[in-house]
């Protein structure tokens, strides 16, 4: 009796685990392509906002590692979501109001998106791990691995700057 309600409570938070993630993709789901793309660079413009707040302490020492640790692992809550803020259909080509800078290989080639994704939410984790030793230079090396191979594996590839 004692397995079956175990097996039971495990089946149920699996059900509670599957639509909470369901639940958190679905305002990308029901959205218009514009309303993505537009969700989009604002969730990016958050990130460019904890990368640049990092810079200063990583590179000036403005701010501190405990802000550093929080911001880096907001990078990486954020790195979470990326897949459900590029449905198919909101490509650069696809929607022209706003502009974006998505990429059709981002569709065509999406296990490697998801791959680079994956290091963006890794080396924010890294980047976090240093700043809780709260080593400049550390968390310098560890902000310029983020940059390159975390943000840098998916703009390359997948991002066109557009000119303002």
């Amino acid at each position: 009796m004692n397995i079956r309600f175990a097996f039971s409570r495990k089946i149920l938070a699996a059900s509670l685990a599957v639509a909470a993630v369901g639940a958190l993709a679905l305002p990308a789901l029901s959205a218009t392509p514009a309303e993505t793309v537009k969700l989009r660079q604002e969730t990016m413009k958050q990130l460019g906002g904890h990368m640049k707040a990092i810079k200063s302490f990583a590179m000036e020492g403005q701010g501190s590692a405990e802000d550093v640790a929080k911001r880096a692992g907001e990078i990486g809550e954020i790195a979470a979501r990326i897949p459900s803020l590029f449905p198919e259909g909101t490509g650069m080509d696809e929607v022209l109001d706003p502009k974006n800078g998505a990429k059709p290989e981002i569709w065509l080639d999406w296990d490697n998106f998801l791959k680079a994704r994956a290091s963006l939410e890794a080396q924010s984790r890294a980047l976090a791990a240093a700043a809780g030793g709260g080593d400049q230079a550390a968390i310098r090396a560890a902000f310029q691995n983020l940059g390159k191979n975390g943000c840098g594996n998916c703009h390359k590839p997948y991002r066109i700057k557009l000119e303002k």
